[in-house]
């Protein structure tokens, strides 16, 4: 993904949460409790949508040294005839059938896991400085 992509993709992310946190939470802005009620409005959150980006746990898989399968292509020459095309298509089935038994190993793996968790708490934790930043004020 292209610098300015991930830009637009964070600010389309951002903006939208932004606002549903002004319209769910009140402005507490002088109130002692706006840590915990910003801490339950992120866990309702991220519980209610705990999708993580494909591409974002695969960097964290290749950082924590996990070896990715690569996802087999399907091409055909220009020219190729019925039988040709047959076998070729069998070879990808079979190179796909073993792309998906790999990845099924990686996800049942402790990196995956350490991976998935890392990157949940990442998530949760800008979320939180995010709502403390829009209604307490408080810098952290």
């Amino acid at each position: 993904m292209t610098p300015l992509r991930t830009i637009a993709l964070t600010t389309a992310v951002v903006l939208p949460l932004g606002v549903l946190i002004s319209q769910v939470l009140p402005p507490w802005r002088e109130e002692p409790d706006v840590r915990r009620e910003c801490i339950s409005f992120v866990d309702a959150f991220t519980a209610a949508n705990p999708t993580i980006s494909p591409h974002e746990l695969q960097q964290e898989l290749v950082g924590l040294g996990v070896t990715l399968p690569t996802p087999p292509s399907l091409t055909f020459p220009p020219r190729y005839s019925g039988r040709e095309a047959e076998a070729l298509l069998r070879e990808y089935v079979l190179a796909k059938n073993a792309y998906e038994a790999k990845w099924e190993e990686v996800q049942a793996s402790t990196e995956y896991q350490r991976a998935r968790e890392a990157i949940r708490s990442r998530n949760w934790d800008k979320l939180w400085r995010a709502c403390l930043s829009l209604f307490g004020g408080v810098r952290e």
